[in-house]
């Protein structure tokens, strides 16, 4: 990560900005409507230090899961 200033995998995260999670009967509470990350903890933890110290790209990629239109 330091030599590319990236990540080796992009981290997933799970788009809730229209907060549909909170309508999921059981759906622990509070979370904001905004992106939750799902998975890639320790790869984003690395990440916020590498963009703190300046080492990071200014861009990187993630993956994100999103609810269908139709649901």
């Amino acid at each position: 990560m330091t030599a590319n200033g990236t990540l080796p995998v992009p981290p997933i995260v799970l788009d809730i900005r229209d907060d549909h999670i909170r309508h999921l009967q059981e759906a622990p509470l509070p979370y904001p409507a905004s992106f939750l990350l799902v998975e890639g903890h320790r790869r984003f933890n690395i990440a916020a230090y590498l963009a703190q110290e300046l080492l990071l790209r200014p861009a990187a990629q993630i993956w994100v899961m999103s609810r269908s239109s139709g649901l």
